[in-house]
């Protein structure tokens, strides 16, 4: 990859990456990219704002992957939920009420306990009929 030139001083950039030199960088941050227009850029809302957005940056098992830092990786329907909706309380989930892993749109997720989004999840269908194991011992609920 070719150097690039940096966006504020002119300067190279090391990687031509950045639109930055690491100077730059350093000392600039309200030059760098907002966090939340890098990650909107990565989202399909073209269907407005009932529909699915699909995400189109890369996907791991289904889920969109985004990485908001260097070396920081994270779901990228959780980030959308962060970033239109605010913090998700400690032990709970996000679940699709979709039930499209790739959708980031906040309007299609719901906080949830881990038990509630396994019961909704779709490995849940078949268990949520059964009210006795094999051995016909009853669950508890």
């Amino acid at each position: 990859m070719g150097l690039g030139t940096c966006r504020s001083c002119g300067g190279p950039t090391s990687t031509g990456a950045s639109p930055l030199c690491r100077p730059c960088w350093r000392i600039a941050p309200r030059l760098r990219r907002d966090l939340s227009e890098r990650f909107w850029e990565k989202a399909d809302r073209s269907g407005g704002v009932d529909a699915c957005w699909p995400w189109l940056g890369f996907t791991d098992d289904g889920y969109g992957r985004f990485t908001p830092r260097k070396r920081e990786s994270a779901r990228a329907h959780r980030i959308a939920y962060q970033l239109a909706v605010g913090p998700i309380p400690p032990g709970l989930q996000i679940d699709h009420l979709c039930r499209n892993r790739a959708c980031v749109n906040p309007a299609h997720m719901e906080v949830v306990t881990q038990a509630e989004n396994v019961r909704r999840g779709m490995g849940g269908w078949n268990s949520v009929a059964k009210t006795h194991c094999p051995n016909g011992h009853p669950y508890d609920h």
